[in-house]
């Protein structure tokens, strides 16, 4: 409550200031420095063609085309009074003949602690504590105790989290390693680990890989064993077409003995027709039996190919898993570091300022700074100032961090906070 009233006192006296500096423009004006990039309104009775918006260009030069040159940095006034000895000079018209009003100023830029800092018009009667409003008026966010003590805890947890990101990924690195070496996770975690997480939550995080790894080991030993039944199956399932392809082929053999001792009984006619017959049909059918198990003695044969395979794929296949999430692990530790080593970066940056309400004051802070031009020098002359200070075409207002050990700046002349 008490700072927006602090706002709305200030709003007021800046709006009375504003109304009185509106009043006291128009005699201002005279005595406002002119300078390059200020832009004129003649007007002259009678020469629409000299009429015209001109701008004042380097040096403070003026230069009106078909009537002549003003040369010098000058006010307004002097610019008005060099303007009519030209028009009197080759016009010969007196100085009610012709008007001259500025178009527009050259803008001030505000700069340092505002809430929108840049280029803002100017009008004469402008002062500092205007200026300042004009620009949305002070930022008090980098100083803002509070502002920064939540910074510093958002800073501080992502930190904590970042750091046990970094903590678990070491961990999992040593048990992949482990993995890949061929031996059992180690039981106690890396000490960069300890470090980072504390040795009661890395001790926790190695029990959890160490269970991961067990379980890991559980499947890849019940994937060999169903291989490994698969294959003991298979090799029955062989030898048994073995034995029965080979029964029927001693089968085939004595069917077809049998045909060859009949062949002679069969030409003198002394064996009957139907015997011939059926020992021809028992041939082809122990023949198709024949095939019948030499082609499931081939599948089980190949069934054995794709079992072996396949377990030697699967040993590799978990290697090549393991490979994959171990650089994925490094890629993790990676940017977990780098995430460590931002936050560090800004915490330290943020630690540069005043964290405690009430901080003392920093060089620079409270104060009100102009850089203006000064006609014939390169460098700007730099002139303290306070909330009441005039500003001038083209000046850069400097404002210093508002603080709670400086409310003069704006308590001068009856501004209130």
């Amino acid at each position: 409550m008490l700072m927006r009233a602090a706002i709305r006192n200030l709003l007021a006296g800046l709006f009375a200031l504003l109304a009185a500096s509106a009043i006291l423009s128009a005699e201002g004006t005279p005595s406002v420095p002119l300078g390059e990039g200020d832009r004129l309104n003649l007007r002259i009775f009678g020469q629409e063609n000299l009429s015209g918006i001109y701008r004042i260009g380097p040096g403070g030069e003026l230069v009106i085309p078909g009537l002549g040159l003003v040369e010098g940095p000058k006010s307004f006034g002097e610019m008005r009074a060099a303007v009519q000895a030209l028009i009197d000079k080759n016009l010969g018209l007196p100085e009610t003949a012709f008007s001259l009003t500025v178009e527009e100023w050259r803008p001030i830029v505000v700069g340092g602690y505002v809430a929108e800092p840049g280029a803002r018009p100017y009008r004469p009667g402008l002062r500092a504590a205007h200026a300042i409003a004009l620009a949305g008026g002070w930022r008090i966010r980098q100083g803002d105790a509070l502002t920064q003590v939540i910074q510093i805890n958002q800073e501080r947890e992502r930190l904590a989290q970042a750091r046990t990101r970094l903590a678990k990924a070491l961990i999992t690195r040593a048990r992949l390693d482990a993995e890949l070496a061929g031996d059992p996770p180690p039981d106690a975690p890396p000490p960069e680990a300890a470090a980072l997480a504390g040795e009661a939550r890395a001790r926790a995080l190695a029990a959890t890989e160490r269970e991961i790894a067990e379980t890991r080991r559980r499947n890849f030993e019940l994937a060999r064993k169903r291989i490994g039944a698969a294959l003991d199956i298979n090799t029955e399932d062989i030898a048994a077409q073995k034995a029965l392809t080979s029964s029927l082929k001693t089968q085939l053999e004595l069917v077809r003995g049998d045909l060859e001792r009949l062949k002679p009984l069969i030409e003198t006619g002394s064996i009957t027709g139907a015997r011939i017959l059926a020992l021809r049909r028992d041939f082809v059918e122990i023949e198709g039996r024949v095939g019948e198990a030499e082609a499931s003695l081939a599948k089980a044969r190949t069934g054995r190919v794709v079992l072996e395979e396949e377990r030697n794929v699967l040993a590799l296949q978990i290697r090549l898993d393991r490979l994959s999430e171990r650089a994925a692990n490094a890629l993790e530790i990676l940017e977990a570091r780098a995430t460590i080593d931002s936050i560090i970066d800004t915490l330290e940056k943020i630690g540069e300022s005043p964290l405690a309400i009430g901080a003392g004051r920093r060089e620079g802070d409270c104060r009100l700074v102009i850089l203006r031009q000064q006609p014939g020098s390169d460098a700007p002359a730099v002139i303290e100032a306070d909330a009441m200070t005039p500003l001038l075409p083209g000046d850069l207002l400097q404002v210093g961090r508002k603080h709670k050990s400086c409310p003069e700046i704006l308590l001068m002349n009856g501004i209130s906070r």
